[in-house]
């Protein structure tokens, strides 16, 4: 998904600043964490001239560093109270077949 912005972006000769990045990071938040594995590339400069961007750079690879998820899995609550009930309707069977 991210790949597919950045080459419409591109091949419109957008400008891609920090202010979209930092939206984009939002928008794929769900994306970042939980179980897949993220990497992030923070291309800075040791140039006097770029320690502002560098500076900037880094602060933004950290923030994106923190970010923690929590997977939550999705479940019909219908199909969960079904599989509820058919775990209860197991439990009283067992117990009736035993006295």
């Amino acid at each position: 998904m991210i790949f597919a912005v950045f080459d419409v972006l591109l091949a419109v000769n957008m400008c891609i600043n920090y202010s979209f990045l930092h939206y984009l990071l939002h928008v794929c938040v769900d994306s970042l964490g939980g179980n897949s594995h993220t990497l992030m590339i923070a291309c800075i400069s040791p140039a006097d001239s770029n320690t502002e961007e560098t500076l900037g750079t880094l602060r933004y690879a950290d923030r994106a560093r923190k970010i923690k998820n929590k997977p939550v899995v999705n479940r019909d609550p219908q199909v969960a109270e079904i599989l509820r009930l058919r775990q209860l309707v197991s439990h009283v069977q067992s117990v009736v077949l035993s006295v």
